[in-house]
């Protein structure tokens, strides 16, 4: 990672130089002491600044490790919805651009080679403009924590994960909100009888079932 940072760093200041000094400002990088001191000053900044990007400015994303099952949601009268609650757990940034994918995998053995069969379950809504920061609001006693969501099925899905072989995977993508770095969050769902509660999630910034 740190040549991949550097060695641009340096066409950069490069290019730089020759924009605004020409030939006699490249000479002077590479000969004149000070003007070298500048440009190592510059690398290492840049070494130590643009790392500190990618590990502060990325997306937070946190993902309940259950599955909540229920059959009082109004939008779906006496019929079972299985539930997925997910959290932005920046501080003061947003998630933008959020997308959720959810799969049925099975994973089968044939010829000695591991295949594995992926099945799309669909979402009642799969996608958000955004998800707000934990600073605007979210808390453990809310109902209406702006920074939690809940994505749900209409799907059974307990047969699509009955064999040992076979599990769930969550996929959530998302963006943030000042540095523009995308994220990719997964969760894998196995033994349904242990993940897979009758119930609702707590409010706010509780991944856990209330129950």
């Amino acid at each position: 990672m740190g040549k991949a940072i550097i060695w641009p760093s340096v066409w950069l200041l490069i290019t730089a130089v020759s924009i605004w000094f020409g030939q006699e400002g490249v000479k002077k990088v590479f000969y004149d002491n000070t003007a070298r001191l500048g440009l190592i000053t510059n690398l290492v900044s840049s070494a130590v600044f643009l790392p500190m990007i990618f590990v502060l400015l990325k997306p937070k994303i946190l993902i309940s490790s259950y599955i909540m099952e229920t059959d009082k949601d109004s939008r779906f009268p006496n019929q079972a919805v299985f539930s997925f609650k997910i959290i932005n757990s920046s501080i003061f940034f947003k998630a933008f651009d959020v997308n959720l994918n959810l799969w049925s995998v099975t994973e089968e053995v044939a010829s000695g080679k591991n295949d594995i069969v992926i099945q799309d379950v669909p979402l009642v809504r799969s996608d958000l403009f955004y998800i707000e920061s934990v600073i605007k609001g979210c808390s453990l006693v809310d109902k209406n924590s702006p920074c939690a969501c809940i994505f749900t099925t209409t799907t059974d899905i307990r047969p699509l994960v009955a064999q040992r072989n076979q599990y769930l995977q969550l996929q959530v993508i998302v963006r943030h909100g000042l540095s523009g770095l995308s994220g990719v969050f997964t969760k894998k769902y196995y033994k349904p009888s242990k993940y897979i509660m009758k119930g609702e999630f707590k409010h706010g910034l509780s991944l856990s079932p209330d129950i």
